[in-house]
């Protein structure tokens, strides 16, 4: 991309049925959307795209893949070590509040909005948690690439996701979702405090170092 820089004009042409159903299937479900959008006359449409969100939740759900990576990150899992998978992250609460903003700003919010707090990695995010939480056993350092491409088959991850995204910088820009919403976004280093403190609240992490 033009500068390495995901802006709303792009879209995701590379994940399938058989590589990363899941972002795939996001795809297709926006494209069908703004077909349904299209064919009609009586309301318009306005696309956020998160990306990974993160941050306290009402309660924490024990299948969130958000709340597990946390966890790993926090909870010894990884203690010797962590992937360095690139992905930007935002605030669940800003996330919230862009929704509400866009559906009582009719005159401002049009199209597609990348929601994006910050371009970071795994290595980042645990530098920033061991600085409000050095008890607990995260991780200080990363796992070569290709010990995490050697070691994905037998983790249930595909191949082609470590080569796309482990030590891959991924740029998402912001600027549309700040300029016509008005968002200002929450530092990530509030958001990963806040999120695993709510972990630490609900006895979901409780080892300590050793």
């Amino acid at each position: 991309m033009p500068n390495h820089t995901l802006t709303e004009d792009h879209w995701n042409t590379g994940a399938s049925l058989d590589y990363y159903p899941y972002a795939y299937s996001k795809t297709q479900a926006e494209l069908v959307a703004w077909q349904l959008a299209g064919a009609q006359t009586n309301w318009t449409l306005v696309v956020m795209n998160p990306c990974v969100v993160m941050g306290p939740g009402v309660r924490y759900h024990e299948n969130s893949e958000c709340f597990q990576l946390i966890k790993r990150l926090g909870g010894g899992q990884w203690k010797r070590g962590c992937p360095n998978v690139c992905k930007a992250v935002v605030d669940v609460r800003d996330v919230a509040l862009a929704h509400i903003i866009a559906a009582f700003s009719a005159e401002k919010a049009t199209g597609r909005y990348i929601l994006a707090g910050t371009n970071t990695n795994f290595h980042e995010m645990a530098i920033l948690l061991r600085h409000h939480f050095p008890d607990y056993p995260i991780p200080q350092w990363t796992i070569p690439k290709l010990i995490v491409w050697l070691a994905a088959p037998y983790v249930g991850v595909d191949r082609r996701f470590i080569l796309n995204n482990v030590n891959m910088p991924i740029n998402l820009d912001n600027s549309k979702s700040k300029r016509d919403l008005g968002i200002t976004y929450r530092p990530l280093d509030e958001t990963l405090r806040d999120m695993f403190q709510q972990l630490l609240d609900e006895g979901v992490v409780v080892s300590k170092k050793k």
